[in-house]
């Protein structure tokens, strides 16, 4: 195989559109939180690796916060690298009242 073959499928598959990392950040947020949080948090945007999380309520908002966000966002990019071909992650979780 050529290696402009083998660098164009690297360069492609590297670079994903801004929508299309947008849903693989949120089916991904999906599939790594507990389905009560999932219920409740949900990712409203995701830019230059800045994923913002919306929140129902005051006590999960603090929950996530100051507890649980640096788990979830570490178990965010374990599943991101393992299910995609990209280097896409997620730099700074940021968590809002919805």
């Amino acid at each position: 195989m050529p290696i402009s073959t083998l660098l164009a499928g690297v360069v492609h598959g590297r670079s994903l559109s801004g929508n299309r990392a947008f849903e693989l950040v949120q089916e991904t947020w999906c599939r790594v939180v507990p389905q009560a949080v999932a219920e409740r948090a949900r990712p409203l945007s995701f830019r230059g690796g800045r994923l913002v999380v919306g929140v129902a309520s005051a006590p999960l908002f603090e929950e996530l916060r100051c507890f649980r966000g640096d788990e979830f966002l570490a178990l965010l990019n374990r599943e991101l690298k393992s299910r995609t071909d990209t280097t896409l992650s997620v730099e700074k979780l940021e968590i809002r009242r919805a």
